[in-house]
């Protein structure tokens, strides 16, 4: 005996996420870097969706250091000014409302940089006059010590250095 029996199957369609196929590496720049690019186009795909219509979006963990955006498919990462550390820069990408994020993680190395002189020297005096010059300094290297010294001075010309930056310069 045989038994026949027939029957429909509906396949429900289901919306898939995107998902990462390009997946960004974590990176390391020096301090000041200039900006860093990063073409999204390949980072994610949806079998279901167009890759150009996947939106991206940029978040930083830490933007005192570095900051992201996304316009268009391009990712910048923005380095702050003397700033160094560690972010971690999220990318989030949404197709039909399902999402996907790929994250990285972005170190921004110190480096030493040059004090500046923040006062201006006065070069002009009047004869027979005391001279003196207060002498001010800056380190964006926060935990760097500044100390004002001249290699030679003229045997008239005294220099005191006061710490952190600051110093007096004078004859009398």
């Amino acid at each position: 005996q045989i038994a026949n029996d027939e029957f429909v199957v509906t396949v429900v369609e289901v919306d898939d996420p995107p998902v990462v196929v390009n997946a960004i590496p974590d990176f390391s720049v020096l301090e000041d870097a200039n900006d860093t690019t990063v073409d999204l186009s390949n980072v994610f795909t949806d079998v279901d969706d167009d890759n150009a219509s996947i939106l991206k979006v940029a978040a930083s963990s830490n933007p005192s250091v570095v900051t992201a955006k996304v316009s268009d498919n391009l990712l910048t990462v923005d380095y702050q000014p003397n700033r160094s550390g560690q972010a971690t820069i999220t990318i989030t990408a949404n197709s039909n409302g399902q999402t996907v994020n790929d994250v990285f993680t972005v170190n921004v190395s110190e480096v030493n940089d040059v004090p500046l002189f923040t006062s201006s020297a006065v070069t002009a005096v009047i004869d027979e006059f005391p001279y003196s010059y207060l002498i001010s300094a800056i380190d964006f290297d926060e935990n760097d010590s500044l100390s004002i010294t001249a290699p030679t001075l003229p045997g008239w010309l005294n220099l005191q250095d006061h710490g952190a930056g600051s110093a007096k310069a004078d004859f009398s």
